[in-house]
């Protein structure tokens, strides 16, 4: 989906809108994921 609309000021939260996009036949290469973001916790301090 893309296109998504999301109303933070709703609670609960809410979203509309957003169009569907399919690819078919599709079958992913081992190589295409490409990682989109990354986490990292800071460790606390004794």
């Amino acid at each position: 989906m893309t296109g998504i609309s999301l109303n933070r000021r709703s609670t609960p939260l809410t979203a509309t809108g957003g169009h569907l996009r399919t690819i078919h036949p599709w079958q992913p290469d081992d190589l295409d994921p490409t990682p989109l973001t990354y986490r990292y916790a800071v460790p606390a301090e004794d």
